[in-house]
């Protein structure tokens, strides 16, 4: 018995000793550290900042700086400045005709309102010019993660593609090293955590290459590109024909129950009634399955959603598309429709019609209403057997980290170990000096 637990200690990961080595350094340095990232416990709102109450007055202190290749780099901390930016910014926005919906303006306005803020966030809007010439921006928070902080996305927190809007004929490198040397020379950022970046993307190509960051997780984002075929029935023909059999057979079922019908929900009223059927029924179904999905039940994200459905114009527009029968919905879909693509962000269907596979055949319209517009359909993250059916080409969306200080350097140590399972211990560990020490740690994990 001791030879067989010898050789399977010897089998063990190397990592092993390094996530050990990540949980000697965090309790060796933590009883110096961790007082500064401790809220007071006389703190009623229990503010992650309460602790470090001179870092936002630096940022306003020095919210401007310069490179040698002639980037001028702004920190946008307060709303005020970030709503001066708006005109800027959209015609930024104007000018990358393959930007996303939530690389806008208004995207990230509703989020801050909506997300951010009732969190506790902290603005730090990265603005970088050139001359007069807004160039790019990267709309970042910042937040206490355990013992670090770190820079995240403004976004709905949810599932949206990491935004990163840049001007077409600006150099990706330049602006990415003019960005990480103003968070490098400032210090109050200890690492960035940007999640579901696309790798054909300018941010992720960027990351691919960066030795300060590493990939904590990804998933296909299979996407169908209008470029690739002549037409909708160019590309139609090329669907298989057992696919092509099924969705017949299944247009046929559901007539049976009446008259079918593909339609956009336009009226404000109805959008709304949809809506809230939509996140209903998707939470029922969650909850039959034993399913966990924070997000999906929060109702920062239902607030967020509600607030996107009238607020964009000239960027792009959410829009809700329905398959009716006699009028009453039996599939809805959520998408962001921008001058490039349309993306699908949440199906829903009636189960009353589970049988007729409505939702396969609400998506059939929603790829041809794409096409028919010139448009690429983005099925977005998840790697199920009916999104590759309807795609041409399959993307990553990765999850990174990126250290941006020494301390920062150890976070993503700790995120790799907590990626892998061990990084519970880590909890453990800062649990129990919070226990011992009566603090109370703020945004922990």
């Amino acid at each position: 018995m001791r030879n067989l637990n010898e050789a399977a200690a010897q089998s063990r990961p190397s990592g092993l000793l390094e996530q050990r080595t990540v949980v000697a350094r965090i309790a060796a340095t933590y009883g110096r550290v961790a007082a500064r990232f401790v809220a007071s416990p006389s703190d009623p709102a229990g503010d992650p900042w309460a602790a470090a109450p001179g870092l936002e007055q630096d940022l306003a202190r020095h919210p401007r700086g310069s490179d040698p290749g002639g980037l001028q780099r702004q920190i946008i901390t307060s709303v005020a400045e970030l709503e001066r930016l708006e005109a800027e910014w959209n015609g930024l926005y104007a000018a990358a005709p393959r930007a996303h919906l939530s690389d806008g303006f208004a995207w990230s306005r509703i989020a801050w309102e909506q997300v951010a803020a009732p969190r506790g966030r902290r603005l730090a809007c990265m603005a970088v010019r050139r001359g007069a010439q807004l160039v790019a921006v990267w709309p970042l928070v910042v937040s206490r993660r355990a013992l670090w902080r770190v820079a995240s996305p403004l976004t709905s927190e949810t599932s949206e593609y990491c935004p990163f809007l840049i001007h077409p004929d600006a150099d990706p490198e330049q602006v990415w090293s003019a960005i990480r040397d103003t968070l490098v020379a400032r210090g109050d950022v200890d690492a960035l955590c940007l999640p579901w970046v696309r790798d054909d993307g300018p941010l992720g190509r960027l990351l691919s290459g960066t030795p300060d960051a590493v990939s904590l997780f990804s998933l296909p984002a299979p996407v169908l590109s209008r470029a690739s075929f002549a037409d909708w029935e160019g590309f139609r023909s090329g669907l298989s024909k057992n696919q092509r059999a099924n969705l017949r057979r299944d247009r046929q079922r559901l007539s049976e129950h009446g008259e079918v019908r593909f339609e956009e929900v336009t009226d404000a009223v109805e959008r709304l009634a949809v809506w809230s059927w939509m996140l209903a029924t998707k939470r029922a179904w969650l909850d039959k399955r034993r399913l966990r999905n924070d997000w999906m039940f929060s109702e920062s994200y239902a607030r967020f959603v509600t607030a996107s459905l009238d607020a964009f114009g000239a960027s792009g527009e959410r829009r809700i598309f329905a398959l009716k029968v006699n009028g009453a919905v039996a599939a809805a879909e959520l998408d962001n429709v921008d001058r490039a693509r349309v993306e699908s962000f949440l199906g829903v269907i009636d189960e009353r019609f589970a049988r007729c596979s409505p939702g396969n055949l609400l998506r059939e319209e929603c790829v041809r209403w794409a096409v028919e517009r010139q448009l690429d359909y983005d099925h977005r993250l998840g790697g199920d057997p009916y999104k590759f059916a309807w795609a041409t080409h399959v993307p990553q969306a990765i999850g990174y980290a990126v250290a941006v200080t020494r301390w920062g350097k150890l976070f993503l140590r700790y995120m790799v170990a907590r990626g892998s399972g061990f990084g519970r211990r880590v909890g453990l560990l800062l649990y129990r000096w919070r226990r011992r020490s009566g603090g109370t740690l703020a945004n922990f994990g």
